[in-house]
């Protein structure tokens, strides 16, 4: 665990039923993540990528995602947003991890600040990547906002 928030039990259950997905889907070619919530999978990602799925959970007024992935990356305390989840069971996880046999000099997945905010918005508890499959772009940053935000980061092992 990357931060001060730790996973719950059913978090647990939901971040192995999320790799099982991915290794299926992933030797199908179709995508890096997936979003786990009570065991049932709520998005999985697609050639769209994984902002998209995230973004597809959430509900917001008219301010766009992306100019509040800025707004909170910039601000010390998180603002206040119209945002909550969309009709999906309460919180769930973003799991994360490379194709199985991915050839990983290319295409490897990465999550950074954005995705944490992106997470929130969705309304999960965490997110779980494979410990060496993914890369953390601005990690003391992108742990410290976890840490403001009450979300895990979890490198799990593969």
């Amino acid at each position: 665990v990357l931060g001060d928030v730790h996973p719950s039990e059913q978090d647990l259950k939901d971040a192995e039923r999320g790799a099982e997905v991915l290794a299926a889907l992933g030797a199908a070619d179709i995508g890096q993540s997936c979003i786990v919530s009570r065991g049932l999978v709520v998005g999985v990602e697609a050639l769209p990528g994984t902002d998209w799925m995230l973004d597809s959970l959430s509900i917001h007024d008219a301010t766009p995602l992306d100019s509040l992935v800025g707004q909170w990356l910039s601000a010390s305390e998180v603002p206040a947003a119209n945002i909550r989840p969309a009709h999906i069971p309460d919180g769930g996880v973003l799991v994360k991890m490379p194709k199985p046999g991915q050839d990983r000099r290319i295409d490897l997945p990465a999550i950074g600040p954005g995705t944490v905010i992106r997470a929130k918005c969705a309304g999960l508890n965490g997110i779980v990547i494979e410990a060496g499959g993914v890369l953390t772009l601005h990690r003391a940053e992108m742990t410290k906002l976890a840490n403001r935000l009450g979300i895990f980061l979890w490198a799990r092992d593969p």
